[in-house]
């Protein structure tokens, strides 16, 4: 989730740019694939094959501009997380049993001819609940894994590390610019650019340049992170009703989080009653997630094999640049498996925004398919 607020407040200092895709062309984007993943099994959570759908549309986005695709996924975390994320889905599925076993009780022969209105406003909140329970199962992985080899895209996936560390990673040791994700986070990383809210219809981007931020909020990257941490991570607690704006005023006053630290006492002798600045007792060690965000944790190793896997790909790309060959059957194969998993779908439901073509069309002119 990423800290509380962080888009909406530095919108208030900042605009984003719109980047369109065509202008990229050549560039090399690093993909928040469980972000992706977890807005694109949201979006249909009625059919849980509509991802690989989603997933060809939005390869062939990248394409179509002759951009190129690293998708990262997530592994263990090495730090604790906060329970936010897993209190939300736990209670989300509990409100889900209680009114699915509500139902099996209450159901009478009078219920039955009650108005549509009632199960449509309960299909509405299982639906809503339902979105908010989704988690990523392993098997959704895999089979992205499988999609990416057969349409020869490179996919990073290290077990002992979260995806937003080895983005930042990605960017810092292999002259990479761009990361698209929809969390604030990765702001806090050294990443020239953040990308996010791409547009289906007209092929944009939106860009947030991660040095006019600090100019514009008038901090340092060291500094940001302090507000974040102020403002609450997914890996600490937050200062008890703070905002993200409050915490830019004390950062911005105060420079380190130590500072801040000393002159607490001070600080809430000017304020009333109910207002002052309470510590959390637990969870606040501001140098553990300052060392996250700056990848101090990174072993060596995890950086060869980063830069082995992708100096490898590239090389491989550069060599057969010329080579129009058809995609061996092997591919084909296991894009036809793929397919078969989506008849349910009805495919005059994708005639929507989202998606270039209807699949069927799709289907056919890019793989000689018929759905």
């Amino acid at each position: 989730m990423g800290v509380k607020g962080g888009y909406s407040s530095i919108n208030g200092f900042y605009k984003s740019e719109t980047r369109s895709l065509k202008d990229l062309k050549g560039e090399v984007i690093v993909i928040d694939t469980q972000g992706l993943l977890h807005r694109m099994m949201r979006e249909n959570i009625k059919n849980p094959y509509e991802f690989y759908l989603q997933m060809i549309n939005f390869i062939e986005k990248m394409k179509k501009y002759e951009t190129i695709p690293v998708f990262v996924f997530d592994g263990i975390t090495q730090l604790v997380k906060s329970q936010k994320n897993t209190n939300i889905r736990q209670k989300a599925n509990l409100s889900i049993k209680t009114i699915l076993k509500e139902d099996i009780e209450t159901e009478t022969e009078t219920e039955k001819s009650d108005s549509e209105n009632s199960d449509s406003e309960k299909s509405d909140k299982l639906t809503t609940l339902r979105k908010k329970a989704c988690n990523i199962p392993l098997w959704v992985i895999n089979e992205c894994k499988k999609l990416f080899d057969s349409l020869d895209c490179v996919y990073i996936h290290i077990d002992n590390y979260e995806g937003d560390q080895i983005m930042a990673e990605i960017i810092k040791s292999n002259l990479i610019k761009y990361v698209y994700s929809e969390d604030f986070d990765m702001l806090l990383f050294d990443i020239p650019y953040v990308l996010k809210s791409l547009d289906y219809i007209n092929d944009t981007f939106k860009l947030y340049n991660k040095q006019k931020i600090l100019e514009v909020l008038n901090v340092s990257t060291e500094e940001l992170i302090d507000i974040a941490f102020l403002t609450g991570t997914d890996f600490n607690c937050r200062l008890y009703k703070s905002t993200f704006n409050s915490n830019l005023k004390i950062i911005q006053e105060y420079k380190t989080i130590e500072n801040f630290k000393a002159n607490l006492t001070k600080i809430n002798s000017e304020r009333k009653e109910g207002c002052k600045i309470l510590l959390p007792t637990y969870n606040f060690d501001d140098e553990l997630v300052k060392d996250y965000f700056t990848l101090k944790n990174i072993d060596s190793v995890t950086t060869t094999e980063i830069k082995s896997k992708l100096d490898n790909y590239f090389d491989k790309k550069s060599k057969n640049r010329n080579d129009i060959s058809i995609m061996d059957v092997s591919n084909m194969d296991n894009i036809k498996k793929c397919f078969t998993k989506l008849k349910s779908i009805k495919l005059t439901d994708y005639i929507s925004y989202k998606y270039s073509l209807k699949l069927s069309n799709y289907c056919k002119m890019h793989f000689g398919i018929t759905v």
